[in-house]
């Protein structure tokens, strides 16, 4: 399925992190690229590409000796733009939400998040030297019920079935039931928690729908759903 996984590097430990990830995704090739921006000093921005080509070989060759098929690539200009536009033939980006190269010129983080919006391909951010767990244990989608999420859902369910891990599907209702009594009364309250127990069985039944869907003998699909802000449960499932 993945042909060609895309692997920005930086030079820095927290985006080799997005080398750990790639490891374990079955594919056929790798391309390692790093991005040196332009500067107005030429000498500089040839020995700093030098030193990105060597970096990149250096890595590709610890990848070759597992018996992967690496490419690498040295671009010059914008970090985000150069890699999107490299993105182009590839069938996944895996890289790392941040992190200082050892030249100490690019910072992701703001090039990650442009790289998530607008490459052409999937990208898989990791969360840089935060992510500490040896293997990946499951893939975690979280769906609000609407067409643009379930976009994820394909490509997280063939992820998790070529790396032979459960795919968990997750749906949050956001409501506060504290701060409903305190706005609206003990009344109001009430009506509110009927409408999150019926948001709740609807939501369970959505998810059960999209679980029958993909579940198949080649990879578990499960699901759940949970109360509260988003962003709170989400980071809550994924620990």
């Amino acid at each position: 399925m993945f042909d060609r996984i895309l692997v920005p590097l930086d030079g820095s430990q927290a985006a080799e992190v997005a080398l750990k990830v790639a490891e374990q995704i079955p594919d056929r090739r790798i391309q390692l690229i790093g991005v040196e921006p332009d500067c107005t000093d030429l000498s500089e921005l040839c020995t700093g590409a030098r030193e990105r080509e060597a970096y990149l070989e250096t890595v590709a060759t610890s990848l070759r000796e597992q018996g992967r098929y690496v490419t690498t690539l040295v671009a010059l200009g914008n970090p985000a733009e150069q890699i999107d536009a490299t993105a182009s033939s590839s069938s996944l980006i895996v890289m790392s939400s941040h992190g200082r190269g050892a030249m100490g010129r690019v910072v992701f983080g703001s090039v990650a998040d442009s790289v998530m919006r607008h490459a052409s391909a999937p990208t898989l951010i990791v969360r840089g030297e935060q992510w500490h767990a040896t293997t990946l244990q499951r893939i975690v989608v979280l769906l609000d019920g609407s067409p643009l999420a379930e976009q994820a859902l394909p490509l997280a369910i063939d992820l998790a079935r070529a790396m032979k891990i459960p795919a968990h599907l997750v749906r949050v209702i956001d409501f506060d039931q504290t701060e409903a009594s305190v706005l609206a009364g003990l009344a109001a309250a009430e009506a509110c928690a009927r409408q999150q127990a019926e948001l709740a069985r609807e939501a369970r039944a959505y998810l059960a729908l999209q679980t029958h869907e993909y579940q198949s003998p080649d990879g578990a699909v499960t699901s759940e759903v949970r109360i509260g802000d988003p962003v709170e449960e989400l980071l809550a499932v994924i620990q």
